[in-house]
């Protein structure tokens, strides 16, 4: 056996990380639409919906592959939902500081500051239910 995953099967395990991705990615597109819905769905800010609805997406089909049984899918679904994760935090970061920086930007602020806030503890939900290496360090 290649590992306790490998080892175990599909059955033991955890079904933690696909369902923290499907949430945030439901997360993603509810923030991204409400940013949008808070102008009136204006075609100068549809973006937010765009992004949200497709990052959200991203992370709904990095969770389904993540909840497959084969534990090669499992683990590509994985830690590609945890670097889109990582890499969403620190988009929502960076733009939570440019629109505290910029008075033109902050009625942005707020939702900024909660999908930061979402994305770091979905990142940590994430990482502290990951599937464990059963490599034995030397």
């Amino acid at each position: 056996a290649r590992g306790s995953m490998a080892a175990a099967g599909p059955e033991k395990r955890s079904v933690a990380v696909p369902a923290a991705m499907a949430a945030y990615g439901v997360f993603l597109g509810a923030t991204g639409t409400f940013g949008s819905y808070q102008h009136g769905f204006d075609a100068k800010v549809m973006h937010s919906m765009y992004a949200g609805l497709g990052s959200g997406a991203l992370m709904l089909c990095s969770g389904a592959l993540a909840a497959l049984p084969s534990h090669k899918a499992h683990m590509i679904g994985v830690h590609v939902g945890l670097l889109l994760n990582f890499l969403f935090a620190g988009v929502f970061s960076w733009q939570t500081i440019k629109s505290a920086r910029d008075p033109a930007k902050a009625d942005r602020l707020p939702l900024f500051i909660v999908m930061a806030t979402g994305s770091a503890l979905s990142l940590a939900v994430m990482y502290l239910f990951k599937p464990k290496s059963s490599k034995k360090k030397a």
